[in-house]
Formats: C-alpha cells, sequence, structure tokens
C-alpha cells in the first residue's frame, strides 16, 4: 500500500492544504480494512470500485471521529484535503449534515464544470498536481467568511495548539455569533477543529516522523501519556499500539501534518 500527498501552489495556501493518491497493490490477497483519522476538513474523494468501474466523487466532511472503509485489492484513492471553509466558499458545499458523514459530488459537479475537470484529473495516474493547481487557480478564491477564515488559519498555523477563548476574544465578536459563522463555514466548532489538527501533527510526528514519544507529546500540550491515549482512543477507535502496526504496512510520501 502507499499514501502520498502533493503540496499545491502557494498561490493556493487560502484554499488546499494537499492533494493525496492512496493505492492498495493488487499483489494483497484481501481487502484491507483501513482507518484513517480525523484531520477537521472537508476532502473530494475520487475513486473507482473495481479497474472497470466509472469514476465516482465523494464529499467527505469534516470528522471528529475515525473513518473506517474497506479496501479492495487494486483500488486507488485520490483527493482534495480543502482548507475548512474553502470548499463552502468555492463550491457553495452546505456543511449541514456533512459532519463525519459523505455523499456525492454530482450536486456540484453539475453545477460547476470547472469541478467536473478537476474530478477527471484526480482520476488519472499519475496525479499531476500543476494540472489541478491550474485548474483551480482559474476559480478564483470564492467568498471565504472574513470572520471565520483567520480563525481557521490561525488554528492550521498552530497546529491546533490554542486558546479557543483568546481567538474569540481577538475576534471582537460575540461568542455566539463566531461559533455560529464558524460552524457553518466549517461544519465544526473551534475546539473541535483544534482538537483534530493537534491529534493529527502528533500522530504524524510521532509514527512518520520517528519523534521522541514523551516529547512530542509535551510539545503538542498534552499533560500525560494518559491525556493523549484518551483523546486518541475516543478519535482513532483504536489503541496505537494497532494503529502503529497498521500504518507501518504502508509506504508514506511526503506526508505533513
Amino acid at each position: 500500500m502507499h499514501y502520498q500527498e502533493f503540496v499545491p501552489s502557494p498561490a493556493l495556501a487560502d484554499i488546499v492544504l494537499r492533494y493525496w493518491r492512496f493505492e492498495v497493490s493488487a499483489a494483497i490477497t484481501e481487502p484491507v480494512p483501513h482507518t484513517a483519522l480525523p484531520d477537521g476538513c472537508v476532502s473530494l474523494i475520487v475513486f473507482r470500485p473495481n479497474p472497470l468501474a466509472p469514476v465516482m466523487a465523494l464529499w467527505a466532511g469534516p470528522r471528529t471521529t475515525h473513518f473506517r472503509q474497506i479496501m479492495a485489492p487494486g483500488s486507488a484513492f485520490a483527493g482534495i484535503r480543502f482548507v475548512p471553509g474553502a470548499a463552502r466558499a468555492l463550491f457553495g458545499l452546505g456543511m449541514t449534515g456533512l459532519k463525519n458523514a459523505a455523499r456525492p459530488a454530482q450536486p456540484e459537479l453539475e453545477r460547476y464544470p470547472l469541478l467536473a475537470e478537476i474530478v477527471q484529473q484526480l482520476a488519472l495516474v499519475p496525479l499531476n498536481s500543476a494540472v489541478i493547481d491550474s485548474l483551480l487557480e482559474s476559480a478564483g478564491p470564492g467568498v471565504p467568511d472574513e470572520l471565520v477564515q483567520p480563525l481557521v488559519q490561525r488554528i492550521l498555523d498552530r497546529q491546533g495548539q490554542v486558546d479557543i477563548g483568546e481567538l474569540t476574544r481577538q475576534a471582537s465578536r460575540s461568542e455566539r455569533q463566531i461559533q455560529k459563522r464558524f460552524k457553518q463555514a466549517t461544519g465544526l466548532t473551534m475546539k473541535e477543529l483544534a482538537r483534530s489538527r493537534r491529534l493529527r501533527a502528533t500522530v504524524v510526528q510521532l509514527l512518520l516522523a520517528d519523534g521522541d514519544y514523551f516529547g512530542t507529546l509535551e510539545a503538542a500540550g498534552y499533560f500525560d501519556q494518559a491525556h493523549f491515549g484518551h483523546e486518541f482512543g475516543d478519535s482513532a477507535g483504536t489503541s496505537m499500539r494497532e494503529f502503529r502496526n497498521y500504518v507501518q504496512r504502508i509506504q508514506h510520501t511526503d506526508v505533513k501534518a
């Protein structure tokens, strides 16, 4: 199995975090139960259920818990991990009912021919990130929520290590108004997004960068091993040891928190 991420053009920094592709070798004899941790983002996912099937496209909503999927031998998935709030601004994607869920992208493909072109590009092998960059750059920035997007960027920049109360005070609006607009734009509360981003950054550092275990937890702001273990178990639905064993079966290329 191979998972690879692709860095988008700097011009898309406010829209896209990463492009990605995940392949399951045809040499594997049995389906693979795949577990993905929450990342707080909306993803456009493109795949074929089997090599002869037509391309399918789904919106995978922002998650606060793991996503589990059975992957068939020879299957391949590709996607775009959007900056929280960007899919709504670009394509009018409604967040209602999308938290911890997924739905077909067909309504947006019909309204936005450019999005249909992007889906076709994501389905190609190899993935050409430069072509997708050009398509997204031609779409423009959309209409982001000017109150929400700076808060999102602060959470992303700090990898979830933020004081939510301080963020709301700096925004100079009522907490109720901020939280309502934040959830409308991203599908999550500020706390949920921050928690997901911190956990992802910590796990990437521990499993893919071979970070010192206790030093990584301390740097990430976890009180102790039990604190991290509790949050990981809630989000992953499994133990860190079991998840590590699965991750070690996957070749990872250019993965960032």
